[in-house]
């Protein structure tokens, strides 16, 4: 078969290698196909010396010893499979030896520590050792005197973290070294290192090291070397039979490399001269074809904390979103979209796997989300997109595994940053060449509270006026006062609230979201001007609602009522002009299907339904629970530590440990019932499902419409 533009790929070990060093790459090598080229750009950590390189995590903090809260992760790169497995030795302090902890490789669990003085050893599986990124994850087990997170928590403590071939050979880091190590464990984790905001992903090279490559052009190579280490670096790009490229990074520095590709195939050497043991990053690699691209651009925009009814598309005033309303003129709008959470990082968690909560984990069992999930960045990464991602929120942010898979992504630079920072922020992103087709991630996170909305939307929704309705001597005066701490307060219902106060908060929230609208509409234009919108899959959804007083409650979270998991969803197809309405039941994990199917990629098992080809849900999930990301806050707004939610098109069911509520769709309002017979059967499926726990409840059990609905899930 003929290739019609560049490619590139690393030498098989041992034929242009340098002795050892190797490149971890994410995935199997790029599948040929008659479309055009889908060039593969691996990422991963050149290293040597052992087959295995694990470092603490970010979780863990260093004095004397090694100590985590709760859980905490090592992450680690396997070079090449050591035929024994790889051995990990773990020495507690005081009481921490008296705990049960749960020992889990790439979200499985691989040993149970009993309690004893220690030290503990267990062994990692040769055949559980692929080359490529991994993870260990410690969870402590909780008991009964840890009836909550308290400062027990903060006790668990390890004189020492080793690992190495067998258990004669152990090595280890000292505690102090953690914050020199801290951004090649966050590299290894997360797949992004970054000093700042900014964060890229690409080649990490450990100390001077050098690595071969075979690239096939003609085209070009944007490279962006950044140097993490203390002192000066020289990067070097050297072709065989041709002069060098190259450059020295100062200390903290990047600069920008660009490789002319000549036609057919040419032969590479990546090195960096610098410091032992500094880092020293390839980021951003952009291969730039000259054949024309096939695969469509890719657009994602979350407007956080966004109810559907705030919307124009879904019922809201024409003045609410005037640019959400105009683009749903030539989009398909989704009138029974859910979350599957009612809060950040599950949620976006769900749209990027194509998971339930319980099964990707991220703020459920985990702090983040798994490395070894493969996101829909990463999936599309592989496929030749260049992806770029913003995130206006902390909660999704790369601390917490939303940047897996991107080339480029930008946290907030404190806990949020305005729809306005990041639309200037897409604008100088899109002035680099993107070197293929575009993989754009907007989380815009304004109507998030607190609700603070800029002019002119504060006026045009008579915010200040109705601040000044509100009266002073209350916990509700205080927080219209500037106040934040009476929000939480608020928000645990100590303090009622009356007409005034609901009529100033729900303007302040209504104009926090016409000012997103306006970021929404001016990001659309940018796309426009590069010429990226109109043959572009956009979607805008939202990954969960607000409480804007609906049962006395405010603000999401820790329930699962309607207002907090119904949420809009608009998505434009290429070249689509005119409008379609869907009404059937979708979810949040519908997205990493849906969108891999645009791209023309293959789809992965998950728990998601391919828009427009697969029938909807007959029903769908939402979950709630505790964890040392999401504590939850008191009764009365809290229900229960864990919360499962079934929604069907005319009745949902919501139940817990010790309790369940249902209700059925009356018009617009939701109307209390009785459960239907065979739910208690129902649940236990439900939780057994998401547990992947054996299915082995008999269907005879389940009334004939509750078995046909699991059937038609895959739980029968």
């Amino acid at each position: 078969m003929t290739r019609k533009g560049p490619r590139w790929w690393f030498a098989r070990a041992g034929a242009l290698a340098v002795a050892g060093y190797l490149i971890l790459g994410c995935g199997r090598p790029p599948a040929e196909s008659d479309s055009a080229p889908r060039a593969r750009l691996p990422r991963g950590v050149v290293f040597e010396g052992p087959p295995v390189l694990c470092l603490p995590g970010r979780e863990w903090r260093a004095d004397d010893a090694w100590l985590f809260l709760g859980t905490a992760t090592i992450p680690c790169a396997v070079r090449e499979t050591p035929q024994d497995g790889w051995w990990f030795e773990l020495e507690p302090m005081g009481p921490t030896a008296t705990y049960r902890y749960s020992m889990l490789w790439d979200g499985e669990v691989i040993a149970e520590l009993a309690p004893e003085a220690g030290p503990w050893k267990f062994v990692i599986p040769a055949a559980r050792l692929s080359p490529g990124e991994h993870q260990l994850e410690i969870r402590r087990q909780r008991e009964y005197r840890d009836q909550q997170y308290g400062a027990n928590w903060l006790d668990n403590r390890f004189r020492r973290i080793r690992s190495g071939a067998n258990p004669e050979s152990l090595t280890g880091l000292p505690p102090r070294t953690h914050p020199s190590v801290r951004l090649l464990s966050d590299f290894l984790r997360f797949g992004v290192v970054g000093r700042g905001p900014v964060k890229r992903g690409g080649w990490m090279f450990v100390g001077p090291s050098s690595r071969s490559l075979i690239l096939e052009g003609p085209g070009r190579l944007h490279l962006r070397p950044e140097n993490l280490s203390s002192r000066p670096g020289r990067f070097r790009a050297r072709r065989r039979g041709a002069e060098v490229v190259e450059t020295e990074v100062p200390a903290g520095f990047a600069t920008s490399l660009e490789l002319e590709l000549p036609a057919g195939e040419s032969h590479w050497e990546l090195s960096v001269d610098g410091v032992e043991h500094g880092l020293f990053l390839w980021s951003q690699p952009r291969l730039e074809t000259s054949a024309p691209g096939r695969l469509p651009p890719v657009v994602l925009v979350t407007l956080d904390t966004t109810r559907r009814d705030a919307l124009t598309p879904y019922g809201a005033p024409r003045q609410a979103t005037p640019h959400l309303a105009r683009f749903a003129r030539r989009a398909t709008v989704w009138d029974r979209a859910h979350s599957t959470s009612p809060w950040t990082l599950p949620s976006h968690a769900s749209i990027f796997t194509g998971l339930y909560p319980s099964r990707h984990r991220a703020g459920v069992q985990e702090s983040a989300l798994n490395p070894a999930r493969r996101t829909l960045a990463e999936r599309l990464r592989d496929a030749g997109y260049t992806t770029l991602g913003f995130a206006g929120g902390s909660l999704s942010s790369s601390r917490f595994g939303v940047a897996q898979g991107f080339d480029y992504f930008r946290d907030p630079e404190r806990y949020q940053d305005t729809g306005d920072v990041l639309v200037r922020a897409v604008r100088r992103a899109l002035e680099e060449p993107l070197g293929g087709p575009l993989f754009l991630f907007v989380n815009l996170f304004d109507a998030h509270a607190p609700y603070e909305p800029p002019e002119p939307f504060a006026s045009d929704w008579q915010v200040p006026a109705k601040r000044q309705q509100v009266p002073i001597a209350t916990l509700w005066g205080q927080l219209a006062n500037g106040d934040q701490r009476a929000w939480r307060r608020i928000r645990d219902n100590q303090a009622p609230a009356g007409e005034r106060e609901l009529a100033w908060l729900e303007a302040a929230y209504r104009a926090e979201v016409a000012f997103t609208d306006q970021q929404v509409g001016e990001l659309f234009a940018l796309l426009e001007s590069k010429g990226l919108f109109d043959d572009a899959w956009v979607v805008v959804t939202a990954d969960h609602g607000e409480l804007l007083g609906e049962g006395g409650f405010f603000s999401h979270g820790a329930r699962l009522d309607p207002e907090l998991v119904e949420v809009p969803l608009l998505i434009k197809e290429p070249r689509q002009r005119h409008r379609r309405r869907r009404d059937g039941l979708v979810s949040g994990v519908d997205l990493f299907p849906s969108l891999l199917a645009a791209a023309g990629l293959e789809i992965p098992p998950s728990d998601g339904r391919v828009l427009g080809r697969d029938q909807t849900h007959p029903l769908v999930l939402f979950e709630e629970h505790r964890s040392l990301v999401h504590p939850l806050p008191p009764a009365p707004r809290v229900i229960a530590a864990q919360l499962f939610g079934l929604q069907r098109s005319q009745q949902r069911q919501v139940f817990w440990e010790d309790g369940e509520e249902c209700r059925r769709r009356s018009g617009t309002a939701w109307r209390p019932e009785p459960c239907p017979q065979g739910s208690e059967v129902l649940r236990r499926r439900v939780l057994e499902k998401l547990s992947a726990a054996p299915l082995v409840v008999d269907p005879g059990e389940l009334p004939e419409e509750e078995a046909a609905a699991l059937r038609a899930l895959g739980y029968l």
